[in-house]
């Protein structure tokens, strides 16, 4: 008759006190040197492994093996199980277009908050310097305004010269990451006449 023996006993008995954890060389798992002989390290080491390569098992099932049984069980799961194709184009497209038109009022209003601010901060800036007998006239930009404001008060030429370009960077640049130090140069800026 027929005997079952067990080859691997006899070649490395450790392989069967220990397990296949440990009949496995280092270089397949690729244990970084200083944890290869801590047993607890090698165990968690392992362990982390082992998680990465079920989460990436996980996802080439989930992503790369998506089928049109999976996608029919998501449409059902969403609401869409009756739709052809030309329906979910048509849903895609709402769906893209939405969400652009939410993105977009999103980041406008944001820049939109700073920039508006920042024209506040320097109409208080010009009509600061106003009282000086600088008014700044309906036609001129900023940077030719401040030109003209240094003519007349050549004390002020650096303060003037900075604040207008911190004003054109946060309104014009979209620096808006300026904007507090526009704010502070603005708030600092009192002139004696």
């Amino acid at each position: 008759g027929w005997s079952r023996i067990d080859p691997t006993s006899a070649v490395a008995p450790s392989r069967i006190r220990e397990g296949i954890d440990f009949a496995l060389p280092d270089s397949i798992i690729k244990i970084p040197l200083g944890l290869q002989n801590n047993f607890i390290a090698r165990t968690i080491w392992r362990r982390l492994h082992d998680t990465y390569d079920a989460i990436n098992n996980r996802w080439n099932q989930w992503v790369l093996g998506y089928n049109s049984k999976r996608q029919i069980k998501f449409l059902n799961q969403i609401g869409l199980s009756h739709t052809d194709w030309q329906g979910m184009i048509i849903w895609l497209l709402i769906s893209v277009g939405l969400i652009l038109v939410i993105v977009s009022i999103w980041m406008f209003r944001q820049n939109d908050l700073h920039t508006d601010k920042a024209k506040a901060l320097y109409d208080k800036f010009c009509s600061r310097l106003a009282r000086l007998g600088i008014r700044r006239y309906v036609s001129e930009g900023p940077r030719e305004f401040a030109q003209r404001a240094v003519t007349r008060r050549t004390d002020l030429a650096v303060t003037i010269h900075q604040i207008t370009n911190l004003y054109i960077s946060v309104r014009y640049a979209g620096q808006v990451d300026e904007f507090d130090l526009l704010k502070q140069h603005i708030r600092n800026f009192k002139p004696a006449r």
